[in-house]
């Protein structure tokens, strides 16, 4: 038997070091989200895993970030580069090529552990 514990729109994992601050991105133990408050080193935070859309800060990207291009995590930041990393949302609001706040949708699947995802 299994009942509802949660929306499944946040997952609560302990802070890594350095703590979490509140709408910052994280990944912890392979699970990306948001934090949902300021907290220090250990203490537990609900990571927002939902997809919902984004106010975000995005790097500097030599042609800037267009609506669709889609957006990677390195495990600290935002990239607009593949590679290894991890597809975490698809931008929504243009952002020039110095970087800046934009808008970007959260992937479904982004909070998945990488080896799942």
């Amino acid at each position: 038997m299994g009942h509802k514990v949660s929306d499944g729109k946040s997952i609560v994992v302990t802070s890594p070091v350095g703590g979490t601050v509140k709408d910052n991105p994280y990944e912890v133990g392979g699970v990306f989200g948001f934090a949902d408050d300021d907290t220090l080193v250990g203490e537990q935070v609900s990571l927002s895993i939902g997809q919902e859309e984004r106010e975000v800060t995005l790097p500097a990207s030599a042609g800037g970030w267009l609506v669709g291009e889609r957006v990677f995590w390195t495990g600290t930041a935002f990239t607009d580069v593949q590679t290894s990393n991890r597809l975490v949302g698809i931008v929504t609001r243009v952002v020039a090529a110095g970087g800046g706040v934009g808008w970007m949708v959260v992937a479904a699947n982004a909070f998945l552990a990488v080896d799942e995802a």
